[in-house]
């Protein structure tokens, strides 16, 4: 898991947020929501402090080099991403639509067809 091998369960939130501690004492956070691991400090009190009042000094553990990446600069290039045009998908809202009128009218026409057989069938 990102690397560390030999850790110990500090805090765990609901089974999916979960503080670890390796066998250096540098705490680590790991979120099996979006799997993340962030460096929160060398130590216990130091991965509060962090955590509560300097969020500057948290890491995220790159899962692939295992290396620690700030996390303002990987909020950063994630805010630079969002705001270029590869964060958008060009969807064709008028084709997508005429294609559910199309479904809902050919359903209609079922349906009626399906009354006049039963009504027919009374007679």
């Amino acid at each position: 898991m990102h690397g560390i091998t030999d850790f110990c369960l500090v805090l765990t939130c609901e089974d999916s947020v979960f503080w670890l501690e390796d066998s250096s004492g540098i705490i680590y956070y790991w979120s099996c929501i979006d799997d993340t691991m962030i460096c929160k400090g060398d130590n216990l009190e130091e991965a509060l402090t962090n955590y509560l009042y300097y969020q500057k000094n948290l890491y995220y553990v790159n899962e692939n080099t295992f290396k620690l990446v700030p996390i303002h600069a990987f909020d950063k290039e994630a805010e630079e991403w969002a705001k270029s045009s590869e964060a958008y998908l060009d969807i064709d809202i008028i084709k997508e639509s005429l294609k559910h009128k199309l479904k809902i009218g050919e359903k209609k026409k079922q349906q009626k067809k399906q009354k006049k057989k039963k009504s027919k069938k009374k007679y």
